[in-house]
């Protein structure tokens, strides 16, 4: 989660920088939600009634009881539309697996991601993503504050500030976003070092074993969050290295894999699989999962993002530039299309 929101922010301040505000948005939201709404709707008429039907206690009404439940299908679709999960459970399913009531527990991040987003949009609007030292200012504030958040004492005032449903999960992952997307202003006077790559990585596994955080109920800042921008640079050299640079290049199936992975994982263990061994488990995780997310990206999110290339879509698009995923490494720019 954390490379991901950090390769998110790099990605997308790329893309802020180099279109129009409509153009912008529109490709955030093609990019992000027809996926999201093909999972919801696979989940709720596919995946959990089938693991409805396996229970034991559904044997007497069937999938009339499930269809009609007042957590029902239906409702799960909607009421998660907008990227907030208010319903993480469909008619009492899943049951009897490590997380209970939760079909989809991935999901959670992606509302976090569209709402970096927004904050990149609106630093646009504003002309302050082209002020590199503003986000620099931004991404340490942002950091400073979880820092803080995460080693004061727990306190009552402390639970009831930090412990909403927004803000907590924002601290945590904002700096994240920020400190990709100050990499990528400053990717003209940051050296592509090994040396600086595994000095970061060695940071944050340090600050991942110290002692602190918070760690009363509804209060979930750790130092885990702390590390978080300390791994952006390590995931972002990495990538510019690997050797490897077909896969991603032509067919991105990351999403779909992100938003798939969860259900069917809990599917299979309804199914029982978890008493075969994990290795069984596992495989048949990975290969239903990239089933699912191969037909995702060439059913639902390639022609959804194609649709944005046409004349309705790209009137205000300007030309991309090739750019180093790296700052200071010059290279073409990276294929994965960021969610």
């Amino acid at each position: 989660m954390y490379g991901f929101f950090g390769i998110s922010g790099y990605l997308i301040t790329g893309s802020a920088l180099r279109s129009a505000p409509g153009s912008f948005l529109r490709h955030r939201f093609l990019r992000i939600f027809p996926g999201f709404w093909a999972a919801l709707a696979v989940t709720a008429f596919a995946i959990a009634p089938l693991a409805f039907l396996l229970r034991a206690d559904s044997t007497d009404c069937r999938l009339g009881c499930f269809f009609s439940s007042e957590n029902g299908p239906v409702e799960y679709v909607w009421r998660n539309a907008a990227l907030w999960i208010f319903q993480p459970s469909i008619s009492g399913t899943p049951a009897n697996t490590y997380l209970p009531d939760v079909w989809n527990g991935s999901l959670w991040t992606l509302s976090f991601e569209f709402g970096a987003y927004l904050i990149v949009l609106g630093l646009a609007l504003v002309g302050l993503l082209r002020r590199r030292r503003a986000i620099l200012a931004l991404t340490g504030a942002l950091w400073l504050t979880l820092i803080w958040a995460t080693v004061l004492p727990v306190s009552n005032t402390t639970i009831n500030f930090f412990s909403q449903p927004v803000l907590a999960p924002a601290m945590m992952l904002l700096p994240i976003f920020f400190a990709g997307a100050t990499l990528r202003l400053y990717r003209d006077r940051i050296p592509d070092s090994a040396a600086l790559a595994a000095a970061s990585l060695g940071a944050a596994v340090v600050v991942m074993m110290m002692p602190i955080g918070a760690s009363a109920p509804g209060l979930s800042l750790t130092s885990g969050g702390i590390a978080g921008p300390l791994l952006v640079y390590p995931v972002l050299w990495l990538g510019a290295h690997l050797r490897e640079t077909r896969i991603g290049r032509r067919n991105d199936y990351s999403y779909g894999v992100y938003v798939y992975a969860f259900p069917v994982t809990q599917f299979l263990a309804i199914l029982g699989l978890t008493s075969i061994g994990w290795p069984v488990f596992v495989a048949a995780t990975m290969g239903l999962t990239g089933l699912l997310a191969v037909a995702s990206w060439k059913l639902i999110e390639r022609p959804a993002m194609g649709a944005r290339s046409q004349r309705l879509f790209s009137r205000a698009s300007t030309p991309a530039r090739r750019a180093s995923p790296v700052p200071g490494r010059r290279g073409p720019a990276p294929t994965r299309s960021s969610p």
